[in-house]
Formats: structure tokens, C-alpha cells, sequence
């Protein structure tokens, strides 16, 4: 039987899950393919649907760089994509336990649980686990083109989080979930930077962000929680710059306090002397020194006075 070539979905060839199952689909008998196979699968955290509909959901193939710019609904191409899907669906959902059994591998398979990590928006979740218990993958081409269009591909679509690194956006598997409501001070100091966002979630022009100050003043957590000194040459080119500078002595108490609270610890007329001498101890009066103050007070870790 003559297969066609994948070309909407021609980047899904070069991983070494789908080439080792391709290789093992063509040859069954293939001792050497049913290891290369187990190997691949004895490491995998999902099923094997889930895992293939995944490197579907991320690809940066033909299909998804075309849906991202825009594909009309009775594109011709499209037959192509569900033709693609179709194939890559039955090899999803192909009966490998079987085919590895007869080589005494079946023990490689991966358990029937899955649990996607925290690090995967909605979106991706939700189509994913339409992919991984329905093996009709033909039928959701035009779902899947949606997906692309609003969710970006490769890295873009399936993290919520992603960081820079060595010149390209990785996503980050599980991220350090911080929330607004996380926070303890600072609302008013993070106001401009959500009310831009909210405005590029809505559609409408947004300026350029550059937070700055000394560290542990709090910019990392304040554009982890709104997710999904410099010099002054480098600060012109951001419209909008939001300073973030150390704690007044009474600001520094209310979050070391509350922090407190939030952890389970009880207060005492010694939580405020013992917060400022362990702030005086060279850490800065600064909300990175609040929650190590408070994580120490809870733990009864906090550096006992000078004598």
C-alpha cells in the first residue's frame, strides 16, 4: 500500500516518536523498529493518542504556519489537512500493545491515565482530549485550524508560559503559577501594566512595558501574575515604564504580616521587630524579603536577635 507523504504536517516526520511508529507501521516484523518504538514509548507520561495529538496541536508545519495567516473555508487544501488528519489519527490510535507483544515489548506501553501538566492552556487541553478519545482526526480539521489561528503554533499554542532562550521562545512544562490575588501590596503600582494588557486582550494598540529597580522589588512575580535601575537610553524605547522600588518600613510590615497569615502563622508583638532586623540583615525592605521573612516565621527558622 502506498502511503501519501504528510506535507501539511511534514514537521511531525522528523519526531522520533511518530518516525520509530512509522517505521514499525510499514514493517511489523521488524525487530529493530519494535525497539526503537519502546523505547520511545517507555518515557512517555501519556498515552500514546495524547501524545501524538499534542505534537499535532504544536506543530509549526505547512498547515498550521497557513491557518495562523488565514484560510478560507472551501480552500482546496483543506481536503489535504483532513486526508493528513485522518492517517495520523489511525496511527494514533493503532493498536501498538499487539505489535509490540509479538516481539515481547508490550510492557513498554505507557499506562491508560493521562494528566496534562499545569504548563498547557485551555484550549490545547480541550482539543487535545477531543484528539486523544476520538480517532476521526479527518473530522476536526477545521476545529484545528481555529486553534491555529487563535492560539499561534508550536510553543506559542500548547504553554501557557514561555520564556526566551538562546533566541527563541521554549515553552516552559510547569510553570510557578502567580496570580493577582496571589499578591499582597502593590495594586496601584501594578495598575498601568494590567490596564495595557487588558487593553491588548481587547484588541487595541498597547505600549511596550520596561519594569525596573533593584531586584526583589517585586517585577518578575507582577508580569508572572498578569500572564498568559536602567539606563535611560534604553528606557526611551518603552512607552510605558513602571518603576518598582523598595518597600517603605510600614508597606514592608503589612506584607511580611499578611504573608504571615496567608502561610497559616499566627502573629505576635514580635513579628514586626523580628521582620525588620532580618530586613536589616541584608535582604532590603522588599517583597521578595517579606515572603522569605514569612516562610522563616512559619517555620520557626528566623535568626534568633543578636545577644
Amino acid at each position: 500500500m502506498i502511503v501519501e507523504p504528510r506535507i501539511a504536517f511534514d514537521d511531525l516526520d522528523a519526531h522520533p516518536l511518530v518516525r520509530a511508529i512509522s517505521d514499525l507501521a510499514a514493517h511489523p516484523g521488524d525487530e529493530h523498529a519494535a525497539h526503537r518504538v519502546a523505547a520511545e514509548l517507555f518515557g512517555l507520561e501519556v498515552t500514546v493518542p495524547a501524545a501524538i495529538a499534542a505534537l499535532v496541536l504544536g506543530s509549526e508545519g505547512a498547515f498550521a504556519t497557513l491557518a495562523r495567516k488565514g484560510i478560507e473555508p472551501g480552500d482546496r487544501r483543506r481536503a489535504r489537512v483532513a486526508r493528513e488528519l485522518t492517517r495520523l489519527g489511525e496511527f494514533a490510535h493503532a493498536d501498538l500493545e499487539s505489535m509490540l507483544d509479538s516481539h515481547g515489548l508490550a510492557d513498554a506501553m505507557p499506562p491508560d491515565i493521562d494528566d496534562p501538566a499545569p504548563g498547557h492552556p485551555p484550549a490545547f487541553i480541550a482539543l487535545r482530549t477531543r484528539l486523544r478519545d476520538d480517532a476521526d482526526w479527518g473530522a476536526l480539521a477545521e476545529p484545528l485550524g481555529d486553534f491555529y489561528a487563535l492560539q499561534g503554533t508550536g510553543a506559542l499554542a500548547s504553554h501557557r508560559v514561555l520564556r526566551f532562550s538562546h533566541g527563541s521562545l521554549v515553552g516552559v512544562p510547569i510553570p510557578d503559577p502567580v496570580t493577582p490575588g496571589d499578591l499582597i501590596g502593590g495594586t496601584a503600582q501594578r495598575a498601568p501594566l494590567a490596564a495595557s494588557l487588558d487593553a491588548f486582550l481587547d484588541g487595541a494598540p498597547a505600549n511596550d512595558a520596561l519594569l525596573y529597580g533593584p531586584p526583589g522589588t517585586g517585577k518578575s512575580v507582577a508580569v508572572r501574575a498578569l500572564g498568559r535601575g536602567e539606563k535611560a537610553a534604553l528606557a526611551t524605547r518603552f512607552g510605558l515604564r513602571v518603576a518598582f522600588t523598595q518597600l517603605t518600613q510600614d508597606r514592608y510590615i503589612e506584607m511580611a504580616t499578611g504573608l504571615v497569615a496567608r502561610l497559616g502563622g499566627s502573629a505576635s508583638d514580635t513579628l514586626a521587630p523580628a521582620a525588620l532586623r532580618f530586613a536589616r540583615g541584608g535582604h532590603g525592605l522588599t517583597p521578595r524579603t517579606a515572603r522569605q521573612f514569612a516562610v522563616a516565621w512559619v517555620s520557626g527558622t528566623v535568626p534568633a536577635p543578636p545577644d
